[in-house]
């Protein structure tokens, strides 16, 4: 990956979540992203190994 793209210091990568759904309904606004998923801590660091099998040896997880 570094050598393809050899000015990318690292990623960061931020799951989603849904911390503020219950604002949504509060200001009355649709939730457009029911239904989709969380990632669990397996499929997190399914990500992360992804990233480091490439050549990224600077992959953050954000939470």
């Amino acid at each position: 990956m570094s050598r393809k793209y050899p000015n990318l210091k690292g990623i960061e990568i931020l799951p989603y979540h849904d911390m503020k759904k219950g604002k949504w309904k509060e200001i009355q606004i649709e939730y457009t992203l029911e239904g989709l998923k969380m990632a669990d801590d397996k499929t997190k660091k399914e990500w992360m190994d992804k990233f480091k099998d490439m050549g990224c040896l600077k992959a953050v997880l954000l939470s």
